[in-house]
């Protein structure tokens, strides 16, 4: 869920694709966001800190897990030519996603800032592939068969290319 101030005393969650839906506290007021095409809702901003906290120690906690277990594969297939540690790291990444994902639906099972902690921050920090595992899984489960083709397929060449763009651009820069 991406926080949006919306005035000085809310914030705005809204979730995506309506997946990660918090259940609403009594504390909170439902918004009418037609435009958005999804519902969310407003928490008092007082606990904003708090939820940039939560998102920062999630995401300290899934690089260093990101990097030691990358690190572990990397050691145990350093002949290997396919990136491993890389791979086993998205795959990871996107499973962990799928379960909490999968209890936060079917039994409302994390509250807003675990979601926050773990979702955003954890697996943000070690990957940010199982979001878009997630929201391309949203998509197929919506009918939107074409759209996500197309988003998985464009983020996946629109993302080599602009790698591949940002060390072109560093190459065509003077040596110093």
């Amino acid at each position: 869920m991406v926080p949006t101030v919306i005035d000085r005393r809310y914030t705005l969650y809204r979730p995506s694709f309506g997946l990660l839906l918090p259940q609403r506290p009594q504390r909170w007021k439902k918004l009418p966001l037609g435009a958005l095409g999804t519902s969310a809702y407003a928490q008092p901003a007082l606990s904003q800190a708090a939820n940039f906290l939560l998102v920062g120690l999630g995401g300290f906690a899934g690089a260093i897990a990101r990097y030691a277990l990358g690190g572990w594969i990397l050691h145990l297939t350093l002949d290997a030519k396919f990136p491993w540690s890389t791979f086993a790291v998205n795959v990871l990444g996107c499973l962990v996603m799928g379960l909490l994902s999968g209890l936060v639906e079917r039994l409302d099972w994390l509250t807003p800032q675990m979601r926050l902690l773990l979702l955003t921050g954890l697996l943000g920090g070690f990957t940010t592939f199982s979001a878009f595992g997630l929201e391309t899984v949203a998509l197929l489960r919506r009918g939107e068969m074409l759209v996500a083709a197309a988003y998985a397929i464009s983020s996946v060449l629109v993302c080599i290319a602009a790698v591949w763009a940002g060390m072109r651009a560093v190459e065509l820069l003077p040596r110093a």
